[in-house]
């Protein structure tokens, strides 16, 4: 299935244009793939998955979109956080693939720190009983898995012995 999609790249709703009104595309394609790839290079330990995600970082987004969001259309900060596991996980020594990692890094840490509160640019607000208000429309799917990543990436986070690191703070 990862090939197929890799192979045909599109956004599902320029073929299926009667979801466009309900379930637009937002991220498009690029992001689902580099998703694919890193749960298969999780799963197999294959190494060509673990390159995909190396090589087409930059172009695919990966390391450059700092979002502050997850959902079922866009998966940056997951992959972000899933790659900042490779990197604490320290079996990389290559300098450009470790660069490649802090990179994802450092988007994973921009968008935990936006949901806790730690960053001057973010479009994540409290309501007043404390909940996370991100979007108007089905708040709680955004709420529901930031909370999810935040407690993988504090498990990550305690495992490697590290600190999260928001705006030069830790």
């Amino acid at each position: 299935m990862f090939e197929f999609g890799d192979k045909y790249r599109g956004a599902y709703d320029r073929s299926v244009e009667v979801v466009k009104s309900y379930y637009p595309s937002v991220s498009s394609y690029k992001d689902e793939l580099l998703w694919g790839a890193l749960w298969l290079y999780k799963a197999t330990d294959n190494m060509n998955y673990f390159k995909y995600i190396i090589n087409n970082s930059h172009e695919f987004g990966g390391t450059g979109w700092a979002i502050t969001e997850f959902s079922w259309d866009v998966k940056y900060a997951g992959i972000q956080i899933l790659a900042s596991k490779l990197l604490m996980d320290g079996n990389h020594e290559d300098h450009h693939t470790l660069n490649i990692l802090e990179q994802y890094r450092s988007k994973a840490e921009h968008y935990l720190c936006s949901c806790l509160g730690r960053n001057n640019d973010s479009n994540v607000e409290l309501t007043p009983g404390g909940l996370l208000f991100i979007r108007k429309w089905n708040n709680m799917q955004y709420v529901s898995t930031s909370a999810f990543l935040l407690t993988v990436y504090s498990d990550y986070l305690r495992n490697a012995n590290q600190k999260l690191n928001c705006n030069g703070e830790m």
